[in-house]
C-alpha cells in the first residue's frame, strides 16, 4: 500500500515538471467570440486582437462556418462546429479554437422559388403546396397591385412592380415571405387593324369589330365602356355631346393586352323651332267646369330625347302647378305656362284656361265613386268651392269618410252625398264593401303581433280580420304550433318562424330568441295549488284580467285564456282538477290540462264547460 502512494506521488511531480513557463493561449485570454449564430446571416470575424499594448493580425480556419461572402451557413437543424484562430506574436505562433453553435431558422420558404418578371395583362400563377420536412403545405397569396378576376397583372400598370406575400401555415404557426415581382410592358401591340370610330351619333351603331387578326390568327375581342351607357352596340341618346373610354381587350398566348381608344357620342341637334311646337300642342283644355284636376304632360319628346316639362299658374288658388283645380263656384280665368329648359335656354307656351261656373248639382253629378271596393276610398269634401257632406247607412262596414272594415263577405253599403245651400241636391252611391285583400289582412295584423327576444311566455295572438298563424321552431320541440313554448333544464337559443296565413296569401317571419329555462320548482305532488292568489298567475294572459282573487274576462272581449307556468311534480299517478265558475246564461268557463313526460307534451284534456243553465260534462 505504501509503495502505490510513493508511485503515485511520483508520477504526480513528474507530471508538474512538464507544465511550460507560459500558456500557449494567453495572447487570446479576454478574445471574445460568439457561441451561437442564425444560419444564412452575414457574420464578420475580428481580423486584429491586442496584446502587451500592440495590435497583431488573426488569420482564421473557418471552412466548417462560412459560405460564400460572409454568410452562414445552412443548416437543417442546430449544429456546433469548431473554428481556429491563429496569431504570431516575436517568431512565436498561438493558436485558439473555439465552438459555434449554428441556429436552424425555421424557414419553409427557404427553398420555394415564385416568378421573377412576367407582363402587363399576363396570366399568372404561383405554387400553391410547399414542401417541409417532407409534408406538403398549402400555400396563400396576397397582391399589391392585386391581380384580376381571371388572375391576371393589371394591363394598366407596365413598367411596374407587384409584391406578392406569401403565407404557410405550419402547426399552427403562420410563416410569410415577400417577393418583389417586376411587371414589364406587353411587347406586342394586336390593335393595329382594329376599327374604333371617333364620333358617332345618338342610335347609331358602333361597328365594333368582334375578332382582330394577329399574325393571321383571329382573336375575339371584348370591349368596356367607362361610363357604361353603350348597350347592344348602340350608341345612347345624350343630351350632351359625351366622351365614353373604350378599353379594348384580347388574350394571346395566355397574355391579355389593352389598349385605351375615347369615342365622342354627339347629342342630336335640336331647334328653337321645334320646342315651341312640342310645348304649344300640349292636351291642355282651354276651358274646364267640373274637372278635379288637369292631367299635365311631364315630358315631350324632341329628336329621340326625352326633355322634362315644367308648369307655372299665375293664380295657384285656381289651378296649382300640379294641375289641380281649386278655384271657387263663380268664372274665373288663369293661365298656365309650360317651358322646357336646355342648354342654359327656355322655352315657353302659356294656355289660357277659362274656369266655368258651376252648380252644386253639377258638382255632385261630376264625382265618381267605385261600384266595389276592398280598401279605403278617397271621397271628397271640399270642392269648387262647395262643402259636401256624406253619409254611410252602414258606418261599420264603409264609413262616411271612406273607412273600410273588414267584413267576411260582400256587404252592399249606401253613400249619400249632399251639398247644403239653396239646391240642396244629394246623390246616393251604392258600394259593394268587399273583402279586404288578403295583402291588407296581413299587413293589418302586424302590430298585434309582439315577440320578445327573451321569451318568458307562450306566443299565441288573437289576431284580426281571419288572419291564422302557425309557429315552427329551428330548434325542435321547444314551440308548438299555436304558440305554446316548451321550457327545458337549460335557456335554448332558436329561431322562430311565424307564418301568417289569410286566404291564399301567406307571409313569413323569423326571431332569433332564447327561450327560458324552466325555473319552477318541484310542487306538493298531491295539493300543487291550494287556493291561488294573484301572484301564482305568472303565465300567458289573453283577455283576461285578475280582479279580487279571480280571473275575469275583459268587458271590451267575447272570449280569453290564461295559461299557467310548467309546474313540475314528481310521483304524480292522478290529477284532479278543482275550480268555479261565475257566468251568465251565455257563458262558459272551462279548465284544461296537458302532461308532458321528458320532452313531449300530451293534448289539453277538458274537464269540461261550467256555465249557468249549462250541464257539466266532464272526462269518463
Amino acid at each position: 500500500m505504501k509503495r502505490f502512494l510513493f508511485v503515485l506521488l511520483a508520477l504526480l511531480l513528474v507530471g508538474c515538471s512538464c507544465q511550460p513557463e507560459v500558456e500557449e493561449l494567453e495572447p487570446f485570454k479576454g478574445f471574445n467570440l460568439p457561441s451561437e449564430l442564425d444560419e444564412e446571416t452575414a457574420y464578420s470575424l475580428p481580423n486584429t486582437l491586442t496584446y502587451d499594448g500592440k495590435e497583431y493580425n488573426i488569420t482564421y480556419d473557418t471552412s466548417s462556418l462560412f459560405g460564400e461572402n460572409n454568410i452562414i451557413i445552412g443548416v437543417n437543424e442546430d449544429k456546433v462546429v469548431t473554428i481556429s484562430a491563429e496569431v504570431e506574436i516575436d517568431g512565436k505562433t498561438y493558436t485558439f479554437n473555439h465552438q459555434i453553435t449554428i441556429k436552424n431558422i425555421v424557414d419553409p420558404f427557404k427553398n420555394f422559388d415564385i416568378i421573377t418578371a412576367t407582363e402587363s395583362g399576363a396570366l399568372v400563377t404561383f405554387p400553391k403546396k410547399l414542401t417541409y420536412e417532407g409534408k406538403e403545405y398549402s400555400v396563400t397569396y396576397t397582391f399589391d397591385p392585386e391581380l384580376t378576376d381571371e388572375g391576371r397583372v393589371d394591363p394598366h400598370i407596365p413598367g411596374s412592380q407587384m409584391t406578392v406575400e406569401a403565407k404557410v401555415t405550419i402547426n399552427g404557426v403562420d410563416y410569410k415571405a415577400i417577393y418583389i415581382v417586376l411587371i414589364n410592358q406587353a411587347t406586342i401591340d394586336p390593335f393595329t387593324n382594329l376599327y374604333m370610330p371617333e364620333v358617332v351619333y345618338s342610335n347609331q351603331a358602333l361597328g365594333l369589330d368582334e375578332q382582330v387578326n394577329y399574325e393571321g390568327v383571329n382573336y375575339p375581342v371584348t370591349y368596356k365602356f367607362t361610363p357604361d351607357i353603350i348597350e347592344d352596340g348602340i350608341a345612347p341618346i345624350v343630351e350632351e355631346d359625351t366622351v365614353v373610354a373604350v378599353d379594348a381587350s384580347v388574350i394571346i398566348n395566355d397574355i391579355k393586352y389593352v389598349k385605351e381608344f375615347n369615342i365622342t357620342i354627339a347629342r342630336p341637334e335640336t331647334s328653337s323651332s321645334e320646342f315651341d311646337e312640342a310645348l304649344k300642342n300640349l292636351p291642355i283644355p282651354n276651358a274646364i267646369a267640373t274637372e278635379r284636376y288637369i292631367e299635365l304632360q311631364k315630358v315631350a319628346l324632341i329628336e329621340d330625347l326625352e326633355f322634362t316639362i315644367d308648369y307655372q299658374s299665375s293664380d295657384e288658388s285656381l289651378i296649382t302647378n300640379e294641375g289641380k283645380v281649386v278655384a271657387g263656384k263663380g268664372a274665373k280665368t288663369v293661365d298656365l305656362t309650360a317651358s322646357i329648359t336646355h342648354l342654359g335656354e327656355t322655352y315657353s307656351h302659356t294656355y289660357t284656361i277659362n274656369i266655368a261656373a258651376v252648380t252644386a248639382t253639377e258638382v255632385l253629378n261630376s264625382i265618381n265613386l267605385p261600384e266595389e271596393v276592398d280598401d279605403n276610398i278617397d271621397i271628397p269634401t271640399e270642392f269648387r268651392g262647395y262643402h259636401i257632406d256624406w253619409f254611410s247607412d252602414n258606418e261599420r262596414v264603409l264609413s262616411s269618410t271612406g273607412v273600410l272594415s273588414f267584413v267576411s263577405e260582400p256587404t252592399t253599403v249606401n253613400l249619400n252625398a249632399m251639398i247644403l245651400d239653396d239646391e240642396m241636391p244629394d246623390r246616393d252611391y251604392v258600394i259593394i264593401a268587399k273583402p279586404f285583400n288578403a295583402q291588407r289582412r296581413l299587413n293589418a295584423a302586424l302590430p298585434f303581433i309582439s315577440v320578445p327576444t327573451y321569451v318568458t311566455r307562450s306566443l299565441r295572438f288573437e289576431l284580426p280580420y281571419d288572419v291564422k298563424y302557425s309557429w315552427q321552431a329551428s330548434t325542435g320541440g321547444v314551440i308548438f304550433e299555436d304558440g305554446v313554448i316548451v321550457r327545458g333544464e337549460q335557456e335554448i337559443q332558436t329561431t322562430l318562424t311565424l307564418t301568417l296565413t289569410a286566404g291564399e296569401e301567406t307571409m313569413a317571419m323569423n326571431y332569433e330568441v332564447t327561450i327560458e329555462k324552466q325555473n319552477i320548482t318541484t310542487g306538493d305532488a298531491y295539493n300543487i295549488l291550494h287556493r291561488v292568489k294573484s301572484g301564482d298567475f305568472n303565465g300567458t294572459f289573453s283577455n283576461l284580467l285578475f280582479e279580487n282573487d279571480r280571473l275575469v274576462l275583459d268587458p271590451t272581449k267575447l272570449s280569453g285564456y290564461y295559461e299557467s307556468l310548467e309546474i313540475p311534480v314528481s310521483e304524480v299517478r292522478g290529477v284532479e282538477g278543482s275550480y268555479s265558475v261565475s257566468s251568465s246564461q251565455n257563458a262558459t268557463g272551462e279548465l284544461l290540462i296537458r302532461l308532458k313526460v321528458g320532452s313531449t307534451w300530451s293534448q289539453y284534456f277538458t274537464y269540461g264547460p261550467w256555465g249557468l243553465g249549462n250541464q257539466h260534462s266532464s272526462l269518463s
